[in-house]
């Protein structure tokens, strides 16, 4: 019997596909981390915060502790071994978890006013990959799902968005859009698997190519933020992300993998 344990009778992503640069996620990536926070959560009653790993969120421990009010998300915990913890101080500005006594459908729950998660300091050089899981529920709007922002210049340096043309977006100096050909719909959860390369960057959807060409050429460093484009809550994402798991790395080869160990947890498509 090998030491790796397995989840559900599969290798977990970040054991089968290790190198991310940063990983967050309500499931457990890792097979030694099972004794790991994925979240902490603040409970609307007192304001008290407290961990939660990733079978404590399913097990019904992190519902139970927020009773019948509402829990949200001060730290989401970067699962990829590098401490790039997302966090987020200000209470009004946490996206929620646990609403009026349920676990939140669809991940963390985004208002599309002012919440968003911040990690201090992010670098990636080109070619980088990110995948996602998210939702939003607004459409002909532009929000972001996360954005490196320069903080000297107040300029983002690299971002993946839901664009205000219907397109599914990423940005690393230039936009790279899928629309008008393949667009997205509210309240719809989309895998989107972005490859930053250049002139030749390329943006997947469930597994299929939706929008291939320029995204610029920046090699992005700042802060990284989850559910928003830029701050102060510049297009703010009004719906929900699940899992976001970046990789400093050229991951092309191991792509469709990634997918599949995503969609095989979510059943998106």
């Amino acid at each position: 019997v090998t030491p790796v344990a397995l989840e559900g009778f599969k290798t977990p992503l970040l054991n089968k596909y290790p190198g991310a640069a940063a990983a967050y996620s309500l499931r457990r990536l890792k097979s030694w981390d099972d004794g790991k926070r994925v979240v902490e959560v603040r409970r609307s009653s007192d304001s008290t915060t407290q961990g939660f790993t990733a079978s404590q969120i399913t097990n019904g421990d992190l519902v139970a502790f927020c009773g019948a009010g509402d829990g949200f998300v001060s730290t989401w915990y970067d699962q990829s071994g590098n401490a790039n913890d997302a966090v987020q101080a200000t209470t009004t500005a946490q996206p929620k978890i646990v609403d009026a006594g349920a676990l939140v459908v669809g991940g963390l729950d985004f208002d599309g006013v002012d919440d968003f998660l911040e990690v201090a300091s992010v670098t990636l050089t080109q070619r980088y990959y990110s995948f996602s899981v998210s939702l939003t529920d607004l459409p002909s709007s532009s929000q972001g799902i996360w954005s490196i922002g320069d903080n000297t210049s107040s300029t983002v340096e690299s971002s993946s968005l839901y664009r205000g043309d219907d397109g599914f977006s990423i940005n690393s100096g230039a936009t790279l859009t899928s629309a008008p050909s393949n667009t997205y719909s509210a309240a719809t959860t989309y895998l989107k698997s972005s490859d930053y390369n250049s002139a030749s960057s390329e943006v997947f959807v469930n597994g299929v190519s939706v929008a291939a060409g320029s995204a610029g050429a920046v090699n992005p460093s700042g802060k990284l933020f989850i559910g928003s484009f830029f701050v102060p809550a510049q297009l703010p994402l009004n719906g929900r992300i699940s899992e976001i798991i970046i990789y400093d790395s050229n991951q092309s080869a191991n792509r469709a993998g990634i997918e599949a160990n995503i969609n095989d947890h979510y059943s998106i498509y």
